[in-house]
C-alpha cells in the first residue's frame, strides 16, 4: 500500500513540476509567436495619376458677319399722267408731253433692321432726278419737265435661293414720293414757255426680283401736280418698270 502510494505522489510531482515548467516555455515562445502573428497592413501607395490625353484643340469658325447695309443705283421709265403739251415740227411729227411720263435716274442707301431665316424688311432712301422732253434728237426746239423726287420705302423681301453669287430673292413694299421743284421750261423757238408746279407728295407701289446683284420691277405711282401761278391740278399717276444695281443687305 505505501509503495503505491509514494509511486502515485512521485507521479504528481513529476507532473507537477512538468506544469512549472510548461508556462516558462510558453511565455518564453509567446512573444515571437505574437509576432510572427502580427500582421502589418500594407502601406497604400497613391494611384499614380495617368497624364490626360491631350484632345486637339476645336476651332470654332464663326460664319462671316454680313452687312446690314445696301445700296442701290436705279433707273425707272414711267408712263401716264395728264397731257400738258403736244408740239408739231416742221417734218410733220408731232410729240407730246405728259405729267406721268418721264424717265427717273437715282441713288438710294438701304437699312435692313431684321432678317430672319428667308425672311427680312428693308428701309430705303431713294433720291434722283427725273425728265422728259418733246420733240426729236436733232431739235433744240423742245419742252422739258423736270423734278427731283425723294422717297422713303420699306419692303418686305423674301428669299428664294442663297447659294453664293446666285442668290435670288423677290422684294414687294411702298411708301411715299415727295417730287421737289417741279417746272416746265422750253428751249430754243420754244423758250418763252415756263411754268412752276408746287412741291408734291404721293405714294409709291412696286415689286421687284433679284438676281445676285440685278434687280428688274415694276412700280406704281400716284401723284398729283398743282400749278403754281393758277392754282390748277394735274394729274401725274405714273405706271412703269425699273432695272437697278443693287447691292442687297445680307447678300454680300
Amino acid at each position: 500500500m505505501i509503495s503505491r502510494v509514494r509511486v502515485s505522489c512521485l507521479a504528481v510531482h513529476a507532473l507537477a513540476l512538468a506544469a512549472l515548467a510548461t508556462p516558462g516555455a510558453a511565455r518564453a515562445q509567446g512573444p515571437a509567436v505574437a509576432q510572427a502573428a502580427e500582421v502589418q497592413p500594407a502601406e497604400a501607395q497613391p494611384a499614380e495619376a495617368q497624364p490626360a490625353e491631350a484632345q486637339p484643340a476645336q476651332l470654332a469658325t464663326a460664319a462671316p458677319r454680313r452687312s446690314d447695309f445696301g445700296a442701290e443705283l436705279r433707273g425707272y421709265m414711267g408712263f401716264g399722267g395728264e397731257e400738258l403739251a403736244s408740239v408739231q415740227y416742221s417734218d410733220g411729227s408731232n410729240s407730246d408731253l405728259s405729267t406721268g411720263t418721264y424717265f427717273f435716274l437715282g441713288v438710294g442707301g438701304i437699312y435692313s433692321p431684321w432678317r430672319s431665316g428667308n425672311m427680312g424688311i428693308d428701309l430705303e432712301l431713294l433720291a434722283g432726278w427725273a425728265s422728259w422732253s418733246t420733240g426729236p434728237e436733232n431739235t433744240e426746239d423742245r419742252i422739258q419737265l423736270s423734278r427731283f423726287p425723294l422717297e422713303a420705302l420699306a419692303y418686305y423681301r423674301h428669299t428664294l435661293s442663297d447659294v453664293k453669287d446666285h442668290e435670288m430673292l423677290i422684294r414687294v413694299g411702298g411708301g411715299v414720293s415727295y417730287h421737289l421743284i417741279g417746272g416746265i421750261s422750253g428751249s430754243g423757238s420754244l423758250e418763252d414757255i415756263e411754268l412752276d408746279l408746287d412741291n408734291a407728295l404721293g405714294g409709291v407701289g412696286e415689286a421687284a426680283f433679284i438676281w445676285t446683284a440685278l434687280a428688274a420691277g415694276v412700280r406704281y405711282s400716284p401723284m398729283t401736280y398743282r400749278v403754281s401761278e393758277t392754282g390748277e391740278k394735274l394729274g401725274a399717276t405714273s405706271v412703269g418698270v425699273f432695272l437697278s444695281l443693287l447691292l442687297e443687305p445680307g447678300l454680300f
